[in-house]
């Protein structure tokens, strides 16, 4: 517990913390909106944060595409929407899933690290080409400390 606390305070596992997005992030969801056809042709897939409980839930869109930030063709991104929520909690990490199911077993997972914040959008930059990721099915928040998974998005 206090290595979490070394990461996070108290406030932000109990009431969250709002991130933002940069203007190139920004700049990447208005393409991904207006360009819906070439966003799925380059291997581009989206979820909805779904809601498990009422401790255990999170809202929005969440986007895994190539890395057009950077151009780096052996990298891809995860992408929350600026109205993402995921309710607050302690040692929340993002993962990609191989699982639909995840509510049985993640399956394999791809670890993302710490969640940045439970409101607002993000970005995690994946050491992998989009075509590496077609196995990963979803997109889940999960609170390592306990065991618990807090929410997860099915990538379509």
């Amino acid at each position: 517990m206090f290595r979490l606390l070394k990461q996070k305070s108290l406030k932000e596992i109990f009431l969250g913390h709002k991130v933002v997005l940069g203007k190139a992030e920004q700049k990447l969801l208005q393409w991904i909106k207006g360009h819906p056809g070439r966003f799925r042709r380059q291997g581009g897939r989206a979820g909805r944060f779904v809601k498990l409980n009422l401790l255990h839930k999170g809202a929005g869109t969440v986007y895994l595409l190539p890395n057009k930030l950077t151009g780096h063709k052996a990298e891809s991104l995860l992408l929350f929407e600026p109205e993402v929520k995921i309710q607050p909690g302690p040692d929340l990490y993002v993962y990609l899933s191989t699982k639909t199911a995840v509510r049985d077993s993640l399956g394999k997972i791809y670890n993302l690290g710490l969640l940045k914040g439970t409101a607002g959008g993000q970005s995690y930059v994946i050491r992998k080409n989009i075509r590496e990721l077609q196995k990963y099915k979803s997109a889940v928040i999960y609170c390592k400390k306990f065991k618990v998974l807090f929410t997860y998005a099915l990538l379509k």
